[in-house]
């Protein structure tokens, strides 16, 4: 009885059918009450339904229970399955496409670098040199790589030139003496190129020499220049006489001054009248004027001192204090000697004997016989000083000692 209670009251929350709205459910009570009485029940039967719906009692209101909390957390379900939402699949996508997309252009680049003006890759093949150009740093890095530009340019302009097509073959194809108008345009134009990376690199690598005053810019064009000029003479003895011929002969002359603006400025570098020079389209000119080195620290010439008063002898390791001494000449009788000279005194201009005898100082002794030019005042016959022991012979006075052998008159 406990369980039919239950049953009851766990239908009691759905609405009754008799008094429900619904046309459907109306509709369907009123065709089950026209339905005729039962017959009359057997005595078990009342047992037996009775046990059948205690058996499926319990299910019943599980599922009744069930339903309910379904309905109640509907919202936050929905919450969260929206938080669900796979945003990672369309990242994953994205990156696989860029990733895709890279390897793509990178092997397209690497197909490009062999490609030729006129070929459909040769565009690329130019974006991908820009890139790389805009990406050095300093004008010593992008002149070096403006010459492998120019380089690279004249050696597409040789193959265009070996390619059998490039010859005019029927009427009025005829542009350069033999060479179609097609391929004529695109070695015009490669030339062009050509010309304005040899101009770039000039100005660039010609200029920071000037500046830093340093030969290694210069020693890349140097080094640069004479193949380039070999290549375009090539080139230009390839091509019959004609417009176009005259196009490479340009290009020829252009790298032939590039290579003579290196030399001049390589005899240059350093030289003072740089710093006032001008540019043209190559980058600056040299020197119109000789050549002046930058002003280094001047010498003053040698002076001969003061002649200083004697203090006394000098200590032992001392700097002598003597005054002093310059050079002069003795002349006499088969022999000439060497004669200090003290400087403030008279110049000797008149003649003395000078005994014969044996001078004895620092380097050794000699002999001196003749006769001494010049005058000297008179002084004691035995002087001694600072500078030893000093003795006068009539006009011809010797000394000896610290400061050396020394003869005055």
């Amino acid at each position: 009885m406990a369980d039919l209670r239950s049953l009851v009251a766990a239908l009691r929350r759905y609405p009754d059918p008799v008094t429900s709205a619904d046309p459907l459910t109306s509709a369907l009570v009123a065709r089950l009450a026209t339905l005729p009485a039962p017959p009359q029940a057997s005595p078990g039967f009342r047992d037996d339904l009775r046990a059948q719906l205690v058996a499926v009692t319990p299910r019943l209101v599980a599922e009744g229970t069930a339903s309910d909390a379904a309905v109640t957390s509907r919202p936050g379900r929905v919450r969260a399955a929206w938080r669900r939402v796979p945003f990672r699949r369309p990242l994953a996508v994205v990156g696989t496409l860029v990733v895709i997309f890279g390897m793509l252009l990178t092997g397209a680049v690497w197909l490009s670098s062999s490609s030729m003006p006129g070929d459909s890759l040769y565009g690329l093949k130019r974006a991908s040199e820009n890139v790389q150009l805009s990406l050095l740093n300093g004008d010593g890095a992008r002149g070096k790589e403006y010459l492998t530009l120019a380089k690279r340019r004249t050696s597409e302009v040789a193959k265009l030139l070996s390619r059998s097509s490039s010859l005019g073959g029927a009427p009025g194809v005829h542009a350069a003496g033999g060479i179609n108008s097609h391929t004529a345009k695109l070695v015009t134009d490669t030339l062009n190129d050509a010309d304005a990376d040899t101009r770039n690199a000039s100005r660039l690598l010609t200029g920071q020499a000037v500046r830093n005053s340093s030969h290694d810019p210069l020693r890349s064009l140097l080094s640069w220049a004479p193949d380039q000029v070999s290549r375009l003479t090539d080139i230009a003895g390839r091509v019959p006489a004609g417009s176009l011929h005259d196009r490479a002969v340009g290009s020829q002359q252009l790298a032939e001054r590039v290579l003579d603006r290196a030399n001049r400025l390589e005899a240059n570098i350093g030289c003072s009248c740089l710093s006032a020079t001008s540019s043209d389209d190559l980058g600056p000119l040299p020197c119109t004027v000789p050549c002046n080195p930058p002003a280094s620290k001047s010498v003053p010439p040698l002076q001969a001192p003061a002649q200083t008063a004697a203090t006394g002898p000098p200590t032992g390791g001392g700097a002598s204090t003597a005054p002093s001494i310059l050079p002069s000449t003795i002349s006499g009788s088969g022999a000439s000697a060497s004669l200090p000279v003290i400087p403030g005194l008279p110049t000797p201009t008149g003649s003395a004997s000078l005994p014969t005898g044996v001078l004895t100082g620092p380097g050794g002794s000699s002999s001196a016989t003749g006769t001494a030019t010049g005058s000297a005042p008179a002084s004691g016959p035995v002087v001694l000083d600072s500078c030893g022991l000093h003795v006068q012979l009539g006009q011809v006075g010797v000394g000896l000692g610290p400061c050396g052998l020394h003869l005055h008159l």
